[in-house]
């Protein structure tokens, strides 16, 4: 997995002219858990289509390297793939399939070719590249990830098809774990699972090496796992570098701030607006008395 960071500058995304997000900036970090939130139809999901360049901003520009790699875990159903779980699950990681049907294929036909020599050497560079690649762990790693998100041994070679919505939104989910990209874009990822694969996901996330950006209506779920909390208000992202719990209280007291300094000018708007009809009732006063009106002495 390639360190790098993500760069979002000065984006604006708008729909048959409504502006969703204005002039955003903001940089992901390596290795970063990061919370997006904001009210529904705040642009949280839009955000995320913008990452994984489902959707093109009006303006703006994100930046990253060529290698950098997202995988990204929609709210609604996604197409998981054919064939068995566990088949599904593995096809993220193809080329490791390709080699491993390339070494089994060489190892029935060596006994028999003319051309030994040259398929053991083939043989030894596909077998070294496998290995260092994870190839002979990959299988093992996919079932316990699998595993955790609720499924059984039994239901690794069942068909695909035959498993409910939301189950395969979680094979979906395994997949994506398994990819380790750089940057996990989850768009409430805890909506189809049950306390103990919710409990084993936390965990799972927790020691995750990448960059997380993820959407979640979850409190506890977000403040377990964020570092940071991006929110998305008015239009504008506006950042709090702490769990959700820090972002409740600076919430709160910019709340308050913005109360008092409120309150502030509402009395220095009153002490002007005293101070000018006091001025204007002395003027008054002043243009009777040089009319000849009737006056005090103090005006003479």
């Amino acid at each position: 997995m390639v360190i790098f960071m993500l760069q979002i500058r000065n984006l604006t995304y708008q729909i048959a002219g409504i502006t969703i997000v204005e002039n955003i900036s903001w940089t992901i970090d390596s290795g970063k858990k990061l919370a997006l939130i904001g009210p529904n139809g705040a642009g949280k999901t839009t955000l995320l289509r913008i990452l994984n360049e489902d959707l093109d901003a009006v303006s703006g520009d994100i930046i990253k390297p060529k290698q950098y790699v997202i995988g990204y875990l929609p709210q609604e159903e996604v197409y998981v793939g054919k064939g068995s779980l566990l088949a599904a699950v593995l096809e993220v990681h193809s080329e490791l399939i390709e080699m491993e049907s390339e070494i089994h294929d060489i190892r029935n036909r060596i006994d028999s070719s003319k051309n030994q020599a040259a398929l053991l050497q083939r043989l030894g560079e596909l077998e070294h590249q496998y290995d260092i690649r994870g190839g002979y762990r990959i299988e093992a790693e996919a079932k316990k990830v699998l595993m955790g998100l609720g499924f059984s041994e039994n239901d690794f070679n069942r068909p695909l098809s035959e498993f409910s919505g939301g189950w395969q939104m979680r094979a979906y989910l395994a997949r994506l774990l398994l990819q380790n990209p750089d940057l996990l874009l989850l768009d409430e990822p805890t909506n189809h699972l049950d306390i103990q694969s919710l409990e084993w996901l936390e965990s799972y996330l927790m020691s995750f090496r990448g960059s997380i950006i993820f959407v979640s209506h979850d409190r506890f779920f977000i403040d377990r796992l964020a570092e940071e909390i991006a929110e998305i208000e008015f239009q504008k992202l506006i950042h709090y570098a702490g769990n959700y719990h820090y972002y409740e209280q600076q919430k709160e007291l910019n709340r308050r701030q913005l109360l008092q300094k409120v309150e502030e000018q509402r009395q220095e708007r009153e002490r002007i607006t005293r101070f000018i009809e006091r001025f204007r009732y002395k003027t008054q006063k002043r243009h009777r008395c040089k009319a000849g009106l009737k006056c005090s002495k103090k005006w003479k």
